[in-house]
């Protein structure tokens, strides 16, 4: 037997031990419906559905940072994505820490501070409001 299939045994064994201790019982129980066993298997499916959905954003994520950071180590234009605006002055060639700032920006524009620095206003600096 491989070590890989091994692995999912005792996978599959942890996994049950935890539905017994969970609900009580294993999938041999037979107080369930055939249409409740289909329920259970979809909403399985669904959570693999969104788990998988998760990783390929993130992978996706990954891929373009990497082409973003790519293309300012060989000193190409970097410009916002499509739809976003833009001045003349951003279409230049990019230098130094605007550089940085720009690629954050395009990597996670929510997480950006729209003006001033990344550390907020005096305000919340010093805790209020």
């Amino acid at each position: 037997m491989s070590k890989t299939l091994e692995r999912v045994i005792k996978q599959f064994e942890a996994r049950e031990a935890r539905g017994v201790s969970k609900y009580g019982t294993t999938v041999d129980r037979q107080d369930l419906e055939e249409w409740q066993w289909v329920r259970h298997a979809k909403e399985e499916a669904m959570d693999q559905a969104l788990y998988l959905q998760r990783l390929e954003d993130q992978m996706q994520d990954r891929a373009l940072s990497r082409r973003l950071v790519d293309r300012v180590a060989r000193g190409q234009e970097i410009r916002s994505p499509s739809g976003a605006g833009g001045s003349q002055q951003e279409k230049r060639k990019p230098s130094g820490l605007s550089v940085w700032r720009r690629l954050l920006r395009l990597i996670a524009p929510a997480s950006m501070p729209s003006s001033g620095n990344s550390f907020g206003n005096d305000s919340e600096r010093r805790g209020g409001v």
